[in-house]
């Protein structure tokens, strides 16, 4: 059994092909003594482009360590793998093209021993971010797709994770992409479900490079994208599985009810992500989507149906002006 480090943290940084990127991060990670105040691990899921290789002169940095996975685990394995790969209390977990800050982890540790927490889902900037909160609070269960949409800067407690990794697997090798490729809301939601205490903290410890950002690699088992069309399908269908299997488990009836709120919250999110999938596949045809809602809402405004609705608007508009 492995015992927890003196430590407090773990920085987690889960890495595929991505040679020059990673060697990149670790030399500002040591050039910010980050390895000083935390551990670091590099998991590299079998890159083919001789990352572990080149990572190998970094083995002899105080509290720095590199690990290659035999064969190609996957985003979600992966990821579970840090978690037994690490022997401190907490997880942080990174990607390979952010930049850490040493005072936010330094902040965030003091956070940790304070509150005790289960899951903090840190302040993080990014264009598409929804973690922008600027005081510390109780994440809801309708704020966790906001709290952990994105991984990067998500911190865990290391056995919370570990008894509950059981129930990732069993989604992962039914083959379900909801698991595949968001394990940190499968896990969060399990969590909030078992009444564990899950924070949003206003504490910024890394964010995404203004330069150099790396396209996503997260492909399915067939290959395809997860902004794909068809991908996009069966990930929306698998988290209903996910969350109707949720209601099924005695073990959550007091939190059925929020688990009903987050599977309505799911299944009213087909449209704008369905949206945003049209728009990664095919740009055209994206466009005549946009064309064909925006007929739409013209048809709701037909001057026939609408003209004495429409006076009798005008009229209110024009006494209220005239009172003003």
């Amino acid at each position: 059994m492995t015992t927890e480090s003196y430590f407090l943290t773990t920085l987690c940084i889960p890495t595929f092909n991505r040679r020059d990127v990673v060697y990149s991060l670790i030399q500002d990670l040591i050039s910010e003594e980050i390895n000083l105040i935390s551990k670091i691990i590099v998991v590299d899921d079998g890159s083919t482009d001789m990352t572990f290789e080149a990572l190998q002169e970094f083995n002899s940095i105080q509290n720095i360590k590199i690990y290659r996975n035999e064969s190609n685990l996957s985003y979600a394995k992966n990821f579970l793998k840090c978690f037994h790969l690490s022997d401190t209390k907490f997880i942080i977990m990174g990607t390979d093209d952010d930049i850490f800050y040493k005072n936010g982890i330094q902040d965030i540790q003091k956070q940790l021993k304070s509150f005790d927490p289960d899951f903090i889902s840190t302040r993080f900037k990014s264009l598409a971010s929804t973690r922008t909160k600027k005081s510390r609070k109780e994440i809801d269960f309708l704020q966790i797709w906001n709290a952990a949409k994105h991984s990067p800067g998500i911190i865990y407690k290391r056995k919370s994770i570990i008894s509950i990794e059981e129930k990732l697997l069993d989604l992962l090798e039914r083959e379900n992409l909801a698991a595949f490729f968001f394990p940190q809301i499968i896990l969060a939601t399990i969590l909030k479900s078992s009444n564990k205490l899950l924070i949003f903290s206003e504490i910024e410890i890394s964010r995404k490079r203004s330069s150099n950002q790396q396209k996503t690699q997260l492909l399915d088992q067939n290959g395809n994208h997860y902004l794909s069309l068809s991908n996009l399908t069966k990930r929306h269908n698998d988290f209903i599985i996910f969350y109707e299997e949720l209601l099924q488990n005695s073990d959550y009836r007091n939190q059925h009810l929020n688990i009903k709120k987050l599977l309505l919250q799911h299944r009213s999110s087909l449209y704008e992500n369905f949206k945003a999938c049209l728009k990664s596949e095919n740009i055209k045809l994206a466009n005549d989507f946009r064309m064909g809602e925006q007929k739409k809402i013209i048809s709701y405004f037909k001057p026939k149906k609408y003209y004495f609705l429409l006076m009798e608007m005008l009229k209110k508009y024009l006494v209220f002006s005239d009172k003003k």
